[in-house]
């Protein structure tokens, strides 16, 4: 279906649940890391429950883009939910944390079809002018999801078990599949693209090589050698073989052709500095309300809901105004801006423990989350040709995870790296509580100088959004 006046509402509704799942699945486990630890005794792989799934899900998310161009959305999205529902039961029944870690890592393959194939299957049941709208309910609902996603899982690892983060998953997903197998019927569309399964190889090994050389260079003096050197020039090199091989491929992972429109490369940096704000914020603002203002999980998770309402809010709004006004540059440079100030209002607030003043930096922050995750879905669809519509669907949502995933595991290290620094004052629970609005001001600083960057760089976004073009709906 696609292009009428009317659009299918339960297949919406299923693709809203999905992309759900999929953006809970990356915050999830946050905060039930300790109950996993306790009870699979694996405090040495901790950390990994967490990155292995961004990574997992990163890797495959244009893969899954290029699937779609070659057999259509309906038979990619049906495949990666299901792929989803068994990674989901297998790590609710994992025994120990080397299963947990493969069956995070099958979740993750899953999950990052989900992000992409969502927004593609948008296309099809959605009025044209109604897309922009649409598309930002989707982002409104993958933002929520992933800042609910910490809280859901602490209050599951607390009342009943950390499985439960886990195993909610099967019997929603196994609904949603069956409603997109019934109900969601887009047109047919000839299959003609070759897929890049070696390249999908080289982007995950170069991601997990990357993330680790991240955190090394957050941790500056106290990294290894892994960390420091190894990390860094291997990934140097594998990502060099990743761009050898797009560039002679027949089938390309990545299209390089696509990189010659100054749109393209300025819409991944929007999509990176807005996966850096949107992650961030959700992993250590409640660190910072639990160990320096005292809150249990609970209320820090309602002292998120400002941050949760205005990418709600900003997403259906900013998407529905874009598609009308088509003033691309000035939404762009508004939803940077706003990021920045979000994170700059955050690094004053905390150090002087003014509660108002997070409450509303947060506001300001989610504003430009939300502005940016509808533009730059509906920039890269309105530009790239109807063959690359999956693979350009795609890319936004790659970087922005990649850029989650690299800036906590750098702003983790530096969080790391500053508690170090005073752990001698840290002997009693004011000391822990300074600490803390210390270590948090000076990473959320660190925040928003890429977003005060990336603000001075869409100044040579279009002025405007190009006109939809026509486009063959998947099956």
């Amino acid at each position: 279906m696609r292009g009428g006046e009317t659009w299918n509402r339960p297949v919406l509704a299923s693709l809203v649940i999905v992309l759900t799942l999929a953006a809970l699945d990356q915050t999830i486990a946050s905060t039930a890391l300790p109950a996993i630890a306790d009870d699979l005794q694996g405090h040495r792989l901790l950390s990994w429950i967490f990155s292995v799934y961004l990574i997992a899900s990163t890797a495959v998310i244009p893969l899954y883009g290029r699937l779609a161009d070659r057999y259509g959305t309906r038979s990619t999205l049906l495949f990666a939910v299901g792929i989803f529902v068994v990674g989901s039961a297998a790590c609710g029944l994992s025994r120990q944390i080397e299963e947990l870690l493969l069956a995070r890592c099958l979740q993750g393959l899953g999950g990052g079809g989900l992000m992409t194939l969502t927004m593609l299957a948008a296309r099809d049941i959605a009025p044209q002018r109604r897309i922009g709208q649409v598309q930002g309910m989707l982002g409104s609902a993958y933002g929520l999801a992933a800042l609910l996603g910490p809280l859901l899982g602490g209050w599951l690892a607390q009342e009943y078990s950390w499985r439960w983060a886990f195993l909610l998953n099967v019997p929603i997903g196994l609904v949603a599949l069956a409603a997109l197998f019934w109900m969601y019927r887009p047109l047919a569309k000839a299959a003609t693209i070759a897929v890049d399964l070696i390249g999908c190889g080289l982007l995950a090994v170069f991601l997990a090589l990357f993330l680790v050389a991240a955190r090394g260079f957050g941790m500056a003096h106290g990294a290894t050698v892994l960390e420091a050197v190894v990390a860094p020039a291997l990934a140097v090199v594998v990502g060099l073989l990743f761009v050898w091989r797009e560039l002679l491929v027949p089938g390309p992972l990545l299209p390089i052709h696509l990189f010659r429109q100054c749109v393209f490369l300025l819409n991944g940096l929007l999509s990176a500095c807005t996966g850096v704000a949107l992650f961030s914020v959700v992993v250590f603002m409640p660190l910072y309300w639990q160990y320096a203002v005292g809150m249990t999980a609970v209320q820090a998770g309602l002292h998120m809901l400002p941050l949760m309402a205005a990418i709600s809010m900003s997403s259906v709004v900013g998407g529905k105004w874009l598609a009308n006004s088509r003033q691309l540059r000035a939404m762009a440079v508004a939803s940077a801006l706003l990021m920045a100030g979000g994170y700059i209002g955050l690094a004053v607030s905390v150090n002087a423990a003014n509660v108002a003043g997070i409450l509303c930096a947060l506001s300001v922050l989610g504003a430009g989350i939300g502005l940016a995750i509808p533009l730059s879905m509906m920039t890269v669809q309105r530009v790239a040709q109807p063959r690359d519509q999956g693979i350009a669907t795609a890319l936004p949502i790659m970087f922005r995870t990649a850029g989650g995933a690299l800036g906590v595991s750098f702003l983790g290290a530096v969080l790391t790296q500053q508690l170090e620094a005073v752990r001698g004052g840290m002997g009693s629970v004011e000391g822990v509580a300074a600490a803390f609005a210390s270590a948090s001001g000076a990473i959320f600083w660190m925040s928003a100088l890429p977003c005060a960057l990336v603000s001075l760089s869409m100044l040579a976004m279009p002025r405007t959004l190009p006109a939809p073009q026509v486009l063959i709906a998947n099956h």
